[in-house]
């Protein structure tokens, strides 16, 4: 988390992203699988879609899901596990 400025939706919505479940000791539904990081690609995406989604919806109300993204920026990137998260909400 930020020192300033974690009131503000779209950061927020970066910390939840940030946490792996079971890191919250008293909520361990918050945050991304961890198994995802060990999944192909092709797989990994529509977990992390419906991860990004309920964690979205169950924690940050003041925004709505949009658009989820996986992306690496080249092949060897992808081969080492490298990729980015984007997302698009609205509020």
């Amino acid at each position: 988390m930020l020192k300033t400025g974690n009131s503000n939706v779209n950061v927020c919505v970066n910390n939840l992203l940030a946490m792996q479940r079971g890191e919250v000791h008293v909520d361990q539904m918050r945050g991304i699988r961890a198994a995802v990081t060990d999944m192909p690609q092709s797989t990994a995406a529509a977990y992390l879609q419906a991860d990004v989604y309920a964690v979205i919806e169950g924690y940050e109300p003041r925004t709505s899901y949009a658009a989820v993204a996986i992306a690496a920026s080249d092949t060897e990137q992808s081969r080492a596990g490298n990729f980015t998260l984007n997302t698009e909400t609205t509020k």
